[in-house]
């Protein structure tokens, strides 16, 4: 990994706000997913089967509603095996990222999209 500013720095440069040049998408910031999902409603919903997030939301073919269906059943099992094991982290990753998602679709939304 090379810098802009210097190829041969090896420590991360502090005087760059953004020494990669990695486009932030300032429109699912974590400050406004947090905005969305402090709305106990939206919170409680995110984390229950409405916040599951199909690969085909708008399916509409055998192939694409049982894509979606094998999807779900496949969160399911990963949840009760965390839980099996006694995986808590693995169950807070999983939940985070159906409250995540969920959080970008309420968003989505409410700007029209």
């Amino acid at each position: 990994m090379t810098y802009r500013d210097d190829p041969q720095r090896v420590d991360p440069p502090e005087d760059i706000n953004n020494p990669y040049g990695i486009e932030v998408d300032d429109k699912y910031s974590h400050e406004k997913l947090c905005d969305t999902l402090a709305d106990p409603l939206v919170l409680w919903e995110g984390m229950s089967i409405d916040g599951f997030t199909e690969p085909y939301p708008k399916a509409t073919g055998f192939f694409y509603i049982r894509q979606n269906a094998i999807r779900q059943s496949d969160v399911e099992e990963a949840l009760m095996y965390a839980f099996a094991s006694r995986n808590y982290e693995s169950i807070g990753q999983i939940v985070a990222d159906q409250l995540e998602g969920y959080a970008k679709r309420v968003i989505d939304y409410k700007e029209g999209l």
